[in-house]
């Protein structure tokens, strides 16, 4: 008889990945998002209020992501010009990343958010007054380096704000709206 088979003479099958997938984690493992789920984290008033200022202010962001380059198209019925827009809106976030890390670990977080906030809002509602493609592009810019400096800053409040052991489940949930 084979060293490998089993009295009845068959061969035992390899372990599968799969076979592993299903073994119990370690318990000294904490899990990363609390059992109580998010509902439980947004309990806590000031994480709340953060998050629903980022998620309104993305969702912000998101739509001016698409309708800013379509608005320059419908003016200049131009695809480059198009495209320098859509390119605009995400070069403030890549140029201005080192300097607004600087400038949120130095100032106060909640008045630069706010700030920011207003700086985008007034942008924003100048957008309809705009007759010419350039002053669309322009008005992208001063939007991107809005988000450029908020973002940073919202992510650096979430810790004062998580609660005792909540920073990893906080920051997933901030990252995910």
């Amino acid at each position: 008889m084979p060293d490998d088979a089993t009295l009845d003479g068959a061969v035992p099958q390899p372990e599968s990945h799969l076979d592993r997938r299903k073994e119990p984690t370690e318990a000294h493992t904490p899990p990363l998002v609390p059992r109580d789920g998010f509902r439980k984290l947004l309990a806590e008033p000031n994480l709340r209020r953060l998050w629903t200022a980022q998620a309104w202010a993305g969702t912000g962001e998101s739509l001016a992501q698409i309708a800013m380059p379509l608005l320059v198209y419908d003016l200049s019925g131009s695809a480059r010009l198009l495209a320098l827009v859509a390119l605009a809106q995400v070069a403030p976030r890549v140029v201005l990343a080192p300097v607004a890390g600087l400038l949120v670990d130095r100032v106060d977080r909640r008045r630069l958010m706010i700030a920011a906030d207003l700086e985008r809002l007034l942008l924003v509602m100048l957008v309809p007054l705009c007759g010419e493609a350039w002053q669309v592009a322009a008005l992208a810019i001063g939007i991107a380096v809005g988000n450029a400096v908020a973002r940073p800053a919202e992510l650096a409040a979430v810790p004062s704000v998580a609660g005792e052991g909540r920073l990893v489940a906080a920051l997933s949930l901030m990252q995910v709206t």
